[in-house]
Order: C-alpha cells, then sequence, then structure tokens
C-alpha cells in the first residue's frame, strides 16, 4: 500500500513537473510574438512598443531552463526536448520565410530605440532604389517610450545627415545601417540601397577635321581623328567606316587616297558602350587628278625616195581617257594614230618630226628622226636633132 502511494505520488510531480516546463513554453511563444509586435514587418508603419517584464523572465528562463530540468525524470525531459525542438524549428521556418521588405521612397526609413530585454537582432532591411545622379536622403522616424530625444547615426557611404549625392559609376548595392540612441540604449536598422546604372550614350568631345566637309585631291592623305567619354565610365569601341566599309577600331583613321577615289565619300566613325553609340561624319570630296598618256617609243625612220613611211603611234592613258594623236609634218596622212607619207624624188633629206598623244588636258609628244635617202634616176633622152 506504501509502495502504491508513493509510486503515484512520484507520477504526479513528474505531471506537475511537465506542466512547468509547458507554461515555460508558452511563455516563451508569447515573448517571440513580443517582438513580432516590436519590429513589425519591414516597411509598416513602426511605434516604439514597452516589452512587459515577464517576457524578459521568459527570456532569461529559456537560457536556463537545462538547469531546471534536473528533478524530471528521463520520460519528462525527453517531452520538454521534443516540444523545444518543434518550437526552435516553427521559429527558423517562420525566419525563412519572411519576405524582403517592400520598397519605400528615400526619406521614410524608420528605426525606434531597442527596449531593455528585446532580441539582440535588427529587423530586416528596407530597399531604396535611386538612378545614378539621384540624391539618396533618409529620414528615420522613431518613437521612445520615455520621451528622450533621440540622435541618428548613419554608416557610409551616408553622411552624418543620411544623405548621399549619387554620381555616374556608384551603380550597385550598398548595405546602410540607421542608428537610433536615446543617450543609453540604441537600435538599428539596415536600409538595402540599391543604385541602377542610369545609361548614358558615349560623347565625342572632339574631332579632327573639325569641319564635316573635306576637300582632297587624289594621292592626298588625310588623317581623322576623335577624343570620346562615357559617363558610365563604360569602356568604349571605335568603328570608322568608308562609304559603308569598316576601315579602322582605332581611335583615329588615315584616308590615303589614290588616283581612283575622285569623287564622293563619307568618312563615319561609330563610338558604342555596349549599350548606346554616338557617331561622327565628314563628306569627303576627292578630285581628280589627270595622269598624262603614256606615249610608247617610236623609231626613227630611214626611206629611200619614193618610198612609203608609216608611223604608228601608240599611247595608254591611266585614266582611261579617250587618246587623241597628232604629228607635226602637214605630208603625213593620218588615221587614228597611224601616219602615212608618200615620198618622191624630191623628198630626200633628213627630217624631224613632232608626234603627239592628247588625253583632253594633257599631252605627251616624241620627235622621230626620218631621214629619206636619194634615188638616183638614169638620164633620160628627150630629143635628138640635126647639128
Amino acid at each position: 500500500m506504501s509502495n502504491s502511494f508513493e509510486r503515484m505520488f512520484e507520477v504526479k510531480m513528474q505531471m506537475r513537473a511537465v506542466a512547468v516546463v509547458l507554461v515555460l513554453l508558452s511563455m516563451l511563444l508569447g515573448g517571440c510574438q513580443v517582438y513580432s509586435n516590436l519590429y513589425g514587418a519591414p516597411g509598416q508603419n513602426q511605434s516604439a512598443v514597452y516589452v512587459p517584464d515577464s517576457s524578459i523572465v521568459v527570456e532569461q528562463q529559456k537560457n536556463e531552463s537545462p538547469a531546471r530540468e534536473e528533478g524530471l525524470s528521463d520520460e519528462a525531459k525527453k517531452l520538454a526536448e521534443e516540444l523545444q525542438k518543434k518550437i526552435d524549428a516553427k521559429a527558423a521556418q517562420e525566419a525563412g520565410q519572411e519576405k524582403p521588405a517592400a520598397q519605400q521612397p528615400a526619406g521614410n526609413a524608420s528605426a525606434e530605440p531597442q527596449q531593455a530585454g528585446s532580441p539582440a537582432q535588427s529587423p530586416q532591411a528596407q530597399a531604396i532604389i535611386v538612378q545614378e545622379t539621384d540624391k539618396v536622403a533618409l529620414k528615420p522616424k522613431a518613437t521612445d517610450p520615455d520621451g528622450d530625444a533621440l540622435v541618428f547615426a548613419f554608416t557610409s557611404p551616408l553622411d552624418e545627415n543620411g544623405e548621399w549625392q549619387t554620381a555616374y559609376g556608384d551603380a550597385g548595392q550598398y548595405t546602410v545601417t540607421v542608428t537610433a540612441s536615446d543617450g543609453q540604449l540604441t537600435t538599428t536598422k539596415e536600409v538595402l540601397v540599391i543604385v541602377n546604372k542610369k545609361e548614358e550614350p558615349p560623347v565625342i568631345g572632339s574631332s579632327s577635321p573639325k569641319d564635316s566637309s573635306v576637300s582632297l585631291k587624289e594621292t592626298d592623305a588625310q588623317a581623322f581623328s576623335i577624343e570620346a567619354s562615357d559617363l558610365n565610365k563604360d569602356p568604349l569601341t571605335y568603328e570608322w567606316k568608308l562609304d559603308g566599309g569598316k576601315v579602322s577600331d582605332t581611335t583615329s583613321y588615315n584616308y590615303q587616297t589614290t588616283y581612283d577615289d575622285s569623287g564622293s565619300h563619307t568618312v563615319k566613325v561609330d563610338v558604342t558602350d555596349g549599350a548606346s553609340a554616338a557617331s561622327r561624319i565628314w563628306a569627303v570630296n576627292v578630285d581628280n587628278v589627270n595622269r598624262k598618256p603614256k606615249l610608247s617609243p617610236i623609231s626613227a625612220v630611214s626611206a629611200k625616195e619614193t618610198d612609203t613611211i608609216t608611223i604608228k603611234a601608240e599611247a595608254e592613258d591611266d585614266d582611261g581617257d579617250a587618246i587623241a594623236y597628232s604629228i607635226s609634218d602637214p605630208r603625213f596622212t593620218q588615221d587614228k594614230g597611224t601616219f602615212v607619207w608618200k615620198t618622191d624624188y624630191d623628198s630626200a633629206g633628213s627630217y624631224t618630226v613632232k608626234v603627239s598623244a592628247s588625253d583632253g588636258q594633257d599631252s605627251v609628244s616624241q620627235d622621230v628622226q626620218i631621214t629619206v635617202a636619194n634615188v638616183n634616176r638614169r638620164p633620160e633622152i628627150i630629143d635628138i636633132s640635126q647639128g
């Protein structure tokens, strides 16, 4: 009988111990809810909330729970451990499922002084999105249940006033911390500042030649160059084109004309940063430079009286111009570049004639030596009469 009574008493004590553990864990969950009420969801209007002393006690008891389990049986300890694991797992799951804070306009970041006994971790960061060259200006709002004056501090790149004038090249993500202090206690809140790239096209500052119209002559050379920059500090690529065909990929191009370049041409350069481009165009007029015809050498001519002398002139023109021929001696008849002279018995002698070829602008000529030898003729008896 005595043994049965002792067994019942032991079971009651164990059940009471389990009940105590359940009460403690319930108070722990209440403390987690206080934390949620204190900080609220990111992006919502927040105000400081007084944390009850009971919550503080719960936090302390949570840390001391192993010592308070010394009088429990193995079965009670196992039950308490399983309950604690479930609570920890749920808390971890809820923490992992929290969504990032919604974007708020610059100037609406909020922070509250940390209350005694409140959780040590900071609330989730808010996100502020701006573009390069925009000004970031955070204006924290906080209250203190004691009515103490609050002082705010900001981490870099914000200044002491919570402001930052962004510039080109500042694109990126920056996590800044806002701290609110009442002189004794502080609380912090992180703000994610996202600076988006503000795309700007390249700028061509100077170019050579300055004039957009250029006049050249065939065989002349002309250097073209530019200086370009990009506000986003992006790397630049260059592409020079002559009449649509790529000729260079540097910052300059030298146009060397030839005898075949007479006419109108276009020189264009495109500068790109990968997203946008800037261009410069020159209109180039190349004047024709005439090339003289090239007259083939003509050999000296030797003939005898009554012979037919033929001189054939041949010339080429690199410009493809039509060639006209001429000879200085009128005794020759002409058929294009062929000249013919039918000599007679009075033609004996030495002659120098000039053969010329002309393309209409320029001409070339050559002297040709002609020698006509005398041909002796038999005497001719015209008449015989009586003395």
